[in-house]
């Protein structure tokens, strides 16, 4: 797989905006991401994101501005601090909204101090939420659906869920989760497969990690789950070049069974610099966040240019 030229979609001069992922709903495209105020920097996204979404009549845009539908519930819950993350799956009644919630002592409108930023990020949990429009309101199922009250070794947070309705109407997810090690980083980043009977769990999550690479501490990110006729399928951040061989870029993995997990061959799907539908290339900082759209012939992406972040699209080709 590889991308063909891509388009920024949308971009914001007051806001950051990452995470993006879009779902067809009643007519129209909606495209839902993370946000906070440029003011504060790329970094505030654990400490001061919510969830956002913008409107347009066709997945190539243009999309309108960014709305606030989901942020954090305050004070000490589970979720009061950050959303972040999001990830949306239409069912045949309502939309599921995936997302990362966490809790510190961020303060509204101030950059946090390094111990205050840890402490959000090691607070990370996955929770769930559904609406039957995607403004909402969005009702949220109580308390986190993953964490390290459930994974099946000891965790110290759980993030980044990419979530697929499977062909028998069963839930599969991907996500990321850090073993305990020294702190504030934690030991060994590892993903982890969890199914469901329902989006709203309860979640069964298997003991293997995935997307491993041998003797690598953090080795990916950013996966975005799918099934296909050709079997299941994750594009996710290379961080290193463990599987790409190139260093940071996005990789194809591939399974039989959506359990077990190589490398496809080629692994890469791009490097930083891609090719734009108006005939320019660009070089990122930072390409993340693959989010594969309904059709399943488009990648969406969260790209970083300097202080400057862009939502993009781009065809994926075979």
């Amino acid at each position: 797989m590889h991308l063909g030229p891509g388009r920024i979609i949308l971009s914001s001069e007051d806001l950051l905006l990452w995470c993006p992922t879009a779902v067809a709903w009643e007519g129209r495209w909606w495209l839902f991401h993370s946000r906070w105020s440029r003011r504060l920097g790329h970094q505030a996204w654990v400490t001061h994101s919510s969830v956002g979404v913008s409107v347009a009549d066709d997945l190539q845009g243009p999309f309108g501005p960014s709305e606030e539908i989901l942020s954090g519930t305050g004070g000490a819950a589970w979720d009061g601090g950050a959303l972040h993350n999001p990830m949306v799956i239409a069912g045949p009644d309502r939309l599921w909204m995936f997302f990362m919630a966490n809790h510190g002592g961020a303060r509204p409108g101030q950059v946090a101090d390094e111990a205050t930023w840890w402490e959000h990020r090691n607070h990370q949990r996955i929770g769930v939420a559904w609406a039957t429009h995607p403004r909402g309101p969005w009702q949220r199922v109580p308390g986190p659906v993953i964490g390290p009250h459930n994974t099946p070794f000891p965790t110290i947070m759980a993030s980044n869920p990419s979530v697929t309705f499977d062909r028998n109407g069963g839930v599969r997810m991907i996500f990321k989760c850090v073993e305990p090690g020294p702190p504030p980083f934690g030991g060994r980043v590892v993903h982890l497969m969890a199914e469901a009977e329902r989006p709203e769990g309860p979640y069964r999550i298997l003991p293997e990690p995935v997307l491993t690479a041998p003797g690598v501490q953090f080795p990916a990110e950013d996966p975005t789950l799918w099934q296909d006729e050709a079997g299941w399928q994750v594009i996710c951040k290379d961080m290193r070049g463990s599987f790409s061989g190139i260093g940071t870029s996005l990789v194809a993995f591939r399974s039989d069974d959506g359990r077990r997990w190589v490398p496809q061959a080629p692994a890469l799907v791009s490097g930083l610099t891609v090719s734009l539908a108006d005939g320019t290339r660009r070089t990122f900082d930072k390409l993340e966040r693959p989010a594969i759209t309904a059709d399943r012939r488009h990648l969406l992406a969260a790209a970083l240019t300097g202080d400057r972040q862009d939502l993009l699209l781009f065809p994926l080709l075979p």
